[in-house]
């Protein structure tokens, strides 16, 4: 834990303090994120705080941010702790993606200038590609959602981008809880290629079926993964 804090602290050095909650709770995310430990299990303010050397009252109030994301849980007497996901709450998240990126898909289709929105989707590719033959799966979920937001920027919908960035913070955790290796959740580039075609098409409709079809594709390997 100390050794994961310890890069994350190194990625701060020269370059402004960190003065909001907020700040600091952009750095804490990914190292929640990345964390080897379970759902439910504690993580200890006065650690982070001493590493970071930042004030324990900066990191409670992080982590209160972190709590309003879904990332952490409060109990009174104890402090916080990785929060837990049900069955219900990963299928409800997976339903919440489907209908951002259906609207966003749909739109990207029906817009004339979409041809430098394939190209970036193209260049994403290769990167998942890249990293599927370096077998690098974290980068691959990385690559993924770089993928997919590109879609959600080219809608211009401020609200669409904001909920696919919390969404997408959860995503990532829910994936890292249910992972039991690092195979588990492997990226495949091809099963894009289906997505951007449908983007070139052009068919408003075909877009919001196959970004469905992509999507649902996960919920077996998903319910298989986690308990009610």
């Amino acid at each position: 834990m100390l050794r994961t804090l310890a890069l994350v602290h190194a990625s701060l050095d020269g370059g402004s303090p960190i003065e909001t909650a907020e700040g600091l709770a952009v750095n804490l995310r990914d190292y929640l994120v990345s964390l080897p430990l379970r759902g439910g299990e504690r993580i200890y303010e006065a650690n982070i705080a001493r590493e970071l050397n930042v004030s324990r009252p900066l990191v409670r109030e992080a982590c209160r941010v972190l709590q309003g994301e879904g990332i952490l849980a409060y109990t009174p007497n104890k402090g916080y702790s990785l929060r837990s996901l049900s069955r219900k709450e990963v299928l409800h998240l997976v339903e919440f993606r489907v209908l951002l990126e259906e609207a966003a898909f749909a739109s990207a289709a029906a817009r004339p200038d979409r041809a430098e929105l394939i190209e970036k989707l193209n260049k994403a590719c290769e990167s998942m590609e890249k990293h599927s033959v370096q077998e690098d799966t974290a980068a691959q979920i990385s690559d993924d959602l770089a993928f997919h937001r590109l879609v959600i920027e080219f809608s211009e919908n401020p609200w669409l981008i904001e909920s696919f960035d919390r969404m997408s913070t959860q995503f990532r955790y829910a994936i890292r809880l249910m992972s039991r290796s690092p195979q588990d959740f492997k990226i495949y580039a091809p099963s894009h290629e289906v997505l951007i075609n449908s983007i070139a098409g052009g068919d408003e409709q075909v877009a919001r079926e196959e970004i469905r079809r992509h999507i649902r594709m996960f919920i077996p390997s998903l319910v298989k993964r986690i308990g009610e």
